[in-house]
């Protein structure tokens, strides 16, 4: 028994006729008096009384048939749902991000665009740090993350796409000794103290991380996941920051950005989802955020 059967069985009962059901449902008589025979011994009833000129319920029939009606509206309305669902029509697309993720304009411009054109699917946006994005996503509690590539851990149940690149800057007190530099480089900021911006990079520590951009490893005084604290340890003077640049679009009073002018990998942001178990909503989201 399948949906069909109950498709053919209220086609009958409205037709009251094998011929004419038949003509509506698109089939050849002989094959709807059969799969009305199985749908029969499948329900261990008789659901028809045939004449010569009419096809008549049975109470059988007539007790079935509400329910039957009301299965195939409810199939329906699945149909319809499961269709805007894939389409990206409706849905919840649960997101985690870092902090520089919303201050890309791709990014900002695709939510917008998304939104725009998938009024009926909700966006919830998380603010987390990457490793904890990366638990979320496998652990089915997050479809889409925002973070930056520098750390990130190749997993072979995730995959990646760029999203936007930046260079990096470093972060210091106005009152610095370098902060009215054009540019600086590291060879510059021996024995300097560092802030350094998400603590916590795919499950490294922060000196893995400062010792791939610096080359060695430098002396870290203070690591946080949030951006204004950061930026308010470098004001009041307790060390200096390497941002991506994208970061220095906040403006806090006493701090001061200079490119660093090393050859450095620039600052890399992913959208990271789970390999081959995106589709609906969040597959719409990742395209409209790298096409």
């Amino acid at each position: 028994m399948d949906i069909r059967h109950f498709r053919y069985f209220d086609t009958l009962a409205r037709e009251g006729s094998f011929s004419r059901a038949a003509e509506r449902l698109r089939i050849a008589q002989p094959a709807l008096s059969k799969q009305i025979r199985d749908l029969e011994i499948d329900l261990g009833g008789k659901l028809f009384d045939r004449t010569t000129r009419r096809v008549e319920l049975t109470p059988f029939g007539r007790m079935l048939l509400p329910q039957v009606q009301q299965t195939l509206a409810q199939f329906s309305h699945a149909r319809i749902i499961a269709g805007d669902y894939v389409a990206g029509r409706s849905g919840t697309v649960r997101i985690g991000m870092t902090g520089n993720a919303m201050l890309s304009e791709k990014v900002t411009s695709a939510l917008q665009h998304f939104r725009a054109h998938h009024p009926n699917a909700v966006l919830e946006m998380t603010e987390q740090i990457a490793s904890k994005q990366i638990e979320a996503i496998l652990g089915r509690e997050l479809d889409v993350g925002l973070q930056p590539a520098l750390g990130f851990e190749v997993d072979s149940r995730l995959q990646t796409r760029k999203v936007d690149s930046w260079p990096w800057v470093m972060a210091m007190g106005s009152q610095h000794r370098l902060a009215d530099q054009a540019t600086i480089r590291f060879a510059d900021l021996d024995g300097e103290n560092f802030i350094m911006y998400a603590a916590d990079q795919g499950g490294r520590n922060a000196s893995s991380v400062l010792r791939d951009l610096a080359g060695h490893s430098p002396r870290i005084a203070f690591a946080s996941d949030n951006t204004m604290t950061v930026l308010a340890m470098v004001a009041i003077g307790l060390g200096i920051a390497p941002l991506p640049q994208i970061l220095s679009l906040l403006r806090h009073p006493g701090v001061r950005y200079v490119p660093i002018a090393d050859p450095l990998p620039a600052s890399d942001l992913l959208v990271v989802s789970r390999v081959g178990d995106t589709f609906g909503p969040a597959k719409k989201l990742i395209d409209a955020i790298s096409p």
